[in-house]
């Protein structure tokens, strides 16, 4: 057995980028752990003056690791020190790991595809962790160990480790590497084979389970780019017309499932205005809002109401308070109406009592629709109609994922012009934009204002238009000057970082921005050579 003075440094290197594979959908601790674990490596081997020698050779890892000092840069005009530093610290792996990866030997191919294994297994154990959550497993192990079970009140929270949409970004691109292996690497076992087809599966349908839009979406695009490249790369005829065929015809199939959901959302029942009943069954009145038009699978929500019936008919049914708030910090009346328009009820007395014990406890819990009574990509896709919906004719958006994100975008916008070339600073964003919110009186509670969530337009708010023009060149330049690292798979990951920046700020979390910074050095420092 080796004792650790065994361990060469290229071993300890290879270590650090282990349990960084592994830490990145599994823990933050080892995220950082491994850092430290590469920075203590390349400092102890020495040849620190050849190191550096050799980064300045690289014109590409000089560009990909300078995009770091442009914080460092925007703290020049920055008024809020703890928020800059913070943000320096929370970015500091654009910068560490580049330049240790580009200052050290890269790996060889059979190295670089056991650390992709491992990552894909750390992504495998992940979401078998997830399903445990889901499926009570964890809560039994908490049980016994006298730990306080968990309440699962959204899908989306089984991702225990990190965040589940930047989990979802992992499996997309353990998806697509496993997708690699398959059609460009060389020859391999059939076993093997099976456990890709059969881990592509499983990672898709996972997607698929937490409702992932943001993943899917990435898939779903990517997956049209690949085929189209597959394409374009075969010399046979019918193949190419073939899956071409199969180009336009996943897209159509879709938009057609898209648009037959908003039918569905627009395919009101029909009510006559002059026909609607004055009295509930135990003689009160009911109030008709006939200008409020939202609805809930096709009924009219603000008719047929009747408050007083509501709460004292609730009351009788469950211990929260009808003016008070669901599990999810939600007005429970608001859910309890929502809830009761989607099955087509009257919001009265007669409404609650055809309400199951079931129904009751989900209302609970903050649902607002019959059909979000059972988790499914479908009833996601149903939510964001009803957002939209909702927001555009005049509803708050707060607590709505889609929604706040218009507003954030709208505010970070309104910054972003009165700071054009260098933004607000490193530490000012926040303060600039909640500024903004106050000034343009937006409807968001204050709980809700927060950054863009958009990437781009985080980086142009602190750092201006020049500094999103530095991030863009850094992405690119590596692209031009390292022609023999510009394979597929990289190509595969920049789509998915830069799709998810669109909706996301993809670098402003730990995993984000390891997950970042740690493949896009890999792929582009340290591979000797691709097939």
């Amino acid at each position: 057995m080796k004792s650790i003075r065994d361990y060469t440094h290229s071993d300890i290197f290879y270590c650090g980028l282990v349990i960084m594979a592994i830490g990145l959908p599994l823990s933050k601790f080892l995220m950082s752990i491994s850092q430290m674990i590469l920075v203590a490596n390349w400092l102890i081997q020495g040849g620190i003056s050849n190191k550096l020698k050799l980064l300045f050779k690289n014109k590409a890892a000089i560009v990909v690791c300078s995009f770091y000092l442009v914080y460092v840069v925007g703290l020049l005009h920055s008024s809020n020190w703890e928020y800059a530093l913070n943000e320096l610290r929370i970015k500091l792996p654009l910068f560490i790991i580049p330049f240790i990866l580009a200052t050290s030997p890269p790996l060889s191919l059979h190295l670089f595809y056991r650390l992709m294994n491992f990552f894909v297994g750390a992504v495998l154990l992940g979401t078998l962790a997830s399903m445990g959550e889901l499926l009570g497993v964890n809560d039994l192990f908490r049980h016994l160990l006298g730990i306080p079970t968990s309440s699962l009140l959204d899908i989306r929270e089984i991702s225990l480790f990190i965040s589940h949409i930047r989990f979802s970004l992992m499996i997309c691109l353990a998806t697509f590497y496993l997708f690699y292996i398959i059609i460009w690497k060389s020859p391999v076992s059939r076993l093997y084979l099976l456990c890709c087809w059969l881990l592509i599966v499983w990672f898709l349908s996972f997607l698929f389970l937490i409702e992932s839009v943001t993943g899917f979406a990435i898939t779903f695009s990517i997956g049209l780019v690949l085929i189209g490249y597959l394409a374009c790369a075969k010399n046979k005829r019918w193949v190419q017309i073939f899956i071409a065929c199969w180009v336009v015809i996943i897209p159509i199939g879709v938009l057609g499932y898209l648009y037959s959901m908003y039918n569905e959302f627009t395919d009101v029942t029909p009510v006559d205005v002059n026909q609607l009943e004055k009295l509930t069954a135990q003689g009160n009145p009911y109030i008709h809002d006939i200008h409020n038009t939202q609805v809930e699978n096709g009924n009219y929500i603000w008719m047929y109401m009747c408050k007083k019936e509501l709460q004292e008919e609730w009351s009788k049914r469950s211990q929260y308070d009808y003016h008070g708030l669901d599990k999810r910090n939600q007005e429970l009346e608001y859910t309890l109406i929502r809830f009761l328009a989607s099955k087509g009820l009257r919001k009265d007395a007669e409404g609650i009592k055809q309400l199951t014990n079931e129904e009751i406890h989900v209302i609970e819990n903050g649902i607002a629709n019959l059909n979000n009574m059972h988790n499914s990509l479908h009833s996601r896709i149903y939510n964001i109609i009803w957002e939209i919906d909702d927001y555009l004719r005049g509803g708050n958006p707060g607590g709505h994922s889609v929604t706040q994100r218009f507003e954030y975008w709208k505010t970070a916008g309104l910054v972003i012009m009165n700071n054009l070339w260098v933004g607000t600073g490193t530490g000012d964003l926040m303060d600039e934009m909640n500024i903004e919110y106050k000034s343009q009186a937006t409807s968001l509670e204050q709980q809700y204002w927060k950054r863009p969530h958009n990437q781009f337009l985080s980086i142009a708010v602190a750092l201006g238009i020049m500094g999103l023009m530095g991030f863009v060149f850094s992405i690119l330049y590596p692209l031009f000057v390292l022609p023999e690292k510009r394979d597929i798979l990289y190509v595969i990951f920049l789509l998915i970082v830069l799709g998810s920046m669109v909706s996301e700020d993809t670098l402003d979390t730990q995993a984000g921005v390891t997950f970042f910074a740690f493949f896009n050095a890999l792929f582009l420092f340290s591979r000797l050579n691709r097939n």
